[in-house]
Formats: C-alpha cells, structure tokens, sequence
C-alpha cells in the first residue's frame, strides 16, 4: 500500500544526508520524489496544469495513485473509511517536505576526519534516565514513581485482571534486587526479571537505543536551535 506520509518521510532524510556529505544527489533525488509525487495527483508540473484523462468521465476525476484532480488524496478519502492514524497522514508528507525546502546553509559543516565522531556514539552517552546518579549504588532501591490509582500500563502493561480491586501507586513498581538489577513487582502481565551485573544504570531495561539516541539529539537541537535565536 502506498500512503501519502510514505513519500514524506524520506524528504527530511535526504535534507540531511546531504548536509552531512555535501552530495548534491541527496537533494536531486528529493526533488525528483516530489515532482512524482505531484504526479501521482494527476498534475501536469510541464504545463502547470491538470493531466487531461479523456478516457475518465467521472466527476472526481482519475485516480492517480496519490490523488486525483492536482490534489493530493489517501485511497480512503473518498470511501470515508480513513483511521485516526490515516487521518494524520497527509500533514505528515506536508511536515517533512516543509523541513526539505527550507532554506539551504550558507557553508556546509562537513565530517573532519580528526573528529572521532563514531566513537561519541559507540560511548552511549544518552541513556533513557537523564538525570541517572554518576554512581548506581545511589540509584538502586528506588522505586517507580507511580501516582496513587494509576497504572502506567505503556511501559508495564495491562493488568491480566482488575478483580475489583485497586492497582497501581505501591502495586506496580521497578525495585532493585540485591544484585543491582531490576524486577517488576507487582499486577500486570510482566513476568519479573533480574538484570545482573549492571554497573550502569541506563544499561538497564532495553538499555541504549535508537529511541534514546533519538531523544538526546532531539534535546541538542532544541538548545542548539534556542540558543541560535536568543543570540540572533
């Protein structure tokens, strides 16, 4: 299935390969994407007009794989049978080519071979917990801190059965067991599991991921960014 935010994704991506290499392919290849996306609503980008389907008399006009009539347009539109998740589709594919078409930089800030940026990331500096104690003895024994009543059932899960009784608070938390690894104490549907040997708490749980790595640069580029404006 091709969906409209499909095409958007990768507009964003291209920007920023070609600012991290300085390949002007990344750039031609993302302007290609979007002239076959324009296409594919039935736009003429040659003559700046609608594609003329001669052999289509409906009223709405030939469907061209991503709209129909110069307008872009999910398959569900029409039928009205869009999901909550469809329905974010299309701001999705209009996000990232806003991202594409900004601006280009004046001087590209390229990789310098003396900068051991790899080795930055092999390190792991961004863990999931930012404010993780230098030492995991302080951090042990802490236990999740879960409102009265709730359950925090994105991370641990829904309750296999409320039977009747309340759940959450002191019910559900993340203990630290004599070893310095962790187990789930409590309801939900989370078997307990001990992680042994963590001498670094952000090692913990799923550790370092492509999320965590995500999180931090997110967090660099809002103070890079806010920096940047409050200077200017």
């Amino acid at each position: 299935m091709v969906y409209t935010y499909n095409q958007g994704v990768l507009l964003s991506g291209q920007r920023g390969l070609y600012e991290a290499t300085g390949a002007k392919s990344y750039l031609e290849d993302g302007h290609e994407l979007v002239a076959d996306v324009i296409a594919a609503t039935g736009w003429n980008l040659k003559t700046d007009s609608l594609l003329m389907d001669h052999e289509d008399n409906s009223i709405l006009g030939k469907w061209h794989g991503l709209g129909r009539s110069g307008i872009v347009e999910e398959a569900c539109d029409a039928p009205g049978y869009c999901s909550q998740d469809g329905q974010t589709f299309k701001g999705i594919l209009f996000h990232h080519l806003t991202l594409f078409c900004d601006p280009l930089p004046d001087h590209l800030v390229l990789p310098d071979d003396d900068v051991a940026a790899q080795s930055l990331e092999e390190a792991g500096k961004f863990g999931m917990w930012w404010g993780a104690p230098v030492d995991t003895a302080a951090g042990r024994n802490i236990p999740a801190q879960i409102p009265d009543q709730a359950v925090d059932y994105r991370n641990l899960g829904t309750p296999e059965s409320w039977n009747g009784k309340p759940f959450g608070g002191g019910n559900e938390t993340m203990e630290a067991n004599s070893s310095g690894g962790v187990e789930k104490r409590g309801n939900g549907n989370m078997k307990g599991r001990s992680e042994m040997g963590i001498m670094d708490l952000n090692d913990r749980g799923r550790g370092r991921t492509v999320e965590t790595q995500g999180g931090g640069l997110a967090l660099l580029r809002a103070q890079w960014e806010l920096v940047d404006e409050v200077g200017a």
